[in-house]
C-alpha cells in the first residue's frame, strides 16, 4: 500500500531491517525470553522513524499516516515482529495525540517516539457500538475496577490505555501504571511468540488523557479501526511470507527425481494461495484508499479487510503446511508460525464474525448480502 516516497523510504528500511537485524533463523535460536523482546531492536525500530506515522508533526512525527501504517504492519508480520508495535505506535500515539492534554502530549509523544515508552491498549474490541459499556468502570471515587483477561503487550507495557464507563455511562481513556497499587498483571505467552497479560484493577488509580467528553467514544472507535486494519496488513505480511516460501520450497524440493513443483495439482495449490494473498492485499488497500479516518466508507471497508483477511490468512497459511509436509509443523520453520501469528492476530482488534456482522450493517438498506452476486 505504498502511497508516496514516505512509505517506499520506510519499505525499504523495513526491507534490510529484516534482512540484517531481525532474521528469521537467528531469533529462532533464542529463548522464548529473549525472543519476546529485542532492546535493541525496539531501538533501531525508533531510530528507523516506525514510531512516527500517528505521532503529531509538532513532536517529531509524521502526523497520521494510514498508507504508512499498513506498509510497516504487513513488514512486521513478513518478519515476525514481536515488538509492540501496533499497540504503542499506531493505536496508542493516536489516542494520545488525540486525546491528550498539551502536557500529556508533550510528556508522552516524544517518548514514544523514542522508544522509551511502550503502550498496550484496551479497547474492548468486540464492543464497537458507542453506547456498549466498558470491561472497566470507573467507581464515584475516580477509581478504576475491572478484569480484562486477553490484553496483548501488557506483559511489557509502560502504561496501559484502559477504556473505562463512569457512571453517567460515557466513555473515557485512562492511562495506568502496571505497578500502581490495585493493578495486577499475570503475564504470559502467546502462540506465536508475542505476548500479553490478564490485567486486573481493583480499585487503581489512572490518568484520564484530557478533559475527553463525547470525543472519546468517536475516538475510541477510530482507534479500533486502526487496529483493526493494522492487524489485517499484519497478516497479509504473513501470508506473503507464507507463499513465497512455499513456492521456493516447491522448487527445491525433489521426490521420485523431479521437482514437486511439477506436480499439477499442488501448482494449482500454490495459485489459489497467490489468488487468497492477492485479494487480501486488495481489500486492505480499499480500506487505505476509501476516504478519512472519520468516515463511513473507512470503516465500512477496515470491517470487510479484517474480516476476509482473517478468513484467506487461515487458509494460506494451511495451505503452507500441507505442501511442506510434516515438517511445516516444526517448531523451527516457517510454515508453522506463519499459522500460529494468523491465528493470534484473528483474536485482535475484533474477530471474523464480529466485522462480518459490522460490515454488514453498514450496507445500503434494502441491500441483501446472502443474495448478491
Amino acid at each position: 500500500m505504498i502511497e508516496d516516497e514516505i512509505d517506499a523510504a520506510l519499505d525499504d528500511v523495513a526491507r534490510k531491517f529484516a534482512a540484517n537485524e531481525y532474521v528469521f533463523e537467528e531469533r529462532h535460536r533464542l529463548n522464548a525470553t529473549e525472543r519476546r523482546f529485542s532492546g535493541s531492536a525496539w531501538s533501531s525500530i525508533a531510530e528507523m522513524g516506525w514510531l512516527s506515522v500517528a505521532t503529531p508533526e509538532e513532536f517529531g512525527g509524521l502526523g497520521l499516516r494510514i498508507s504508512s501504517i499498513t506498509v510497516l504492519a504487513e513488514a512486521a508480520g513478513a518478519m515476525f515482529l514481536n515488538e509492540p508495535l501496533t499497540d504503542t505506535a499506531f493505536c496508542g500515539a493516536y489516542l494520545v495525540s488525540e486525546l491528550g492534554s498539551p502536557l500529556q502530549k508533550a510528556d508522552m509523544c516524544p517518548r514514544i517516539l523514542d522508544g522509551s515508552l511502550r503502550l498496550s491498549v484496551a479497547l474492548d474490541p468486540a464492543e464497537w457500538l458507542p453506547a456498549s459499556a466498558s470491561a472497566i468502570a470507573v467507581g464515584g471515587n475516580g477509581l478504576l475496577t475491572g478484569s480484562l483477561p486477553l490484553l496483548p503487550g501488557a506483559d511489557i507495557a509502560d502504561r496501559i490505555l484502559v477504556r473505562a464507563t463512569d457512571p453517567s455511562g460515557a466513555t473515557a481513556i485512562y492511562s495506568v501504571n502496571p505497578q500502581a497499587e490495585g493493578v495486577e498483571v499475570s503475564p504470559y505467552p502467546l502462540v506465536d511468540g508475542r505476548g500479553a497479560a490478564s490485567v486486573t484493577l481493583a480499585g487503581a488509580a489512572g490518568e484520564l488523557l484530557g478533559e475527553q467528553g463525547p470525543i472519546a467514544e468517536t475516538v475510541v472507535r477510530n482507534a479500533l479501526a486502526i487496529g483493526a486494519l493494522a492487524t489485517a496488513a499484519d497478516s497479509l505480511g504473513v501470508m506473503n511470507r507464507a507463499l513465497n516460501t512455499t513456492v521456493e520450497y516447491m522448487k527445491t524440493r525433489v521426490q521420485f527425481g523431479r521437482p514437486i513443483g511439477e506436480n499439477q495439482v499442488l501448482q494449482h495449490r500454490a495459485v489459489d494461495m497467490h489468488m487468497l494473498t492477492q485479494e487480501a492485499r486488495a481489500v486492505v488497500a480499499a480500506s487505505v484508499n476509501a476516504g478519512g479516518l472519520d468516515s463511513k466508507a473507512f470503516h465500512h471497508h477496515v470491517h470487510a479487510a479484517k474480516a476476509i483477511v482473517d478468513t484467506n490468512a487461515r487458509e494460506v497459511a494451511h495451505g503452507a503446511i500441507q505442501l511442506h509436509g510434516g515438517i511445516g509443523m516444526a517448531d523451527e520453520h516457517v510454515a508453522g508460525l506463519c499459522l500460529w501469528r494468523v491465528m493470534v492476530n484473528e483474536q485482535l482488534f475484533g474477530q471474523q464474525r464480529d466485522h462480518m456482522d459490522l460490515f454488514g450493517k453498514g450496507l445500503p438498506e434494502g441491500f441483501d448480502l446472502e443474495s448478491a452476486d
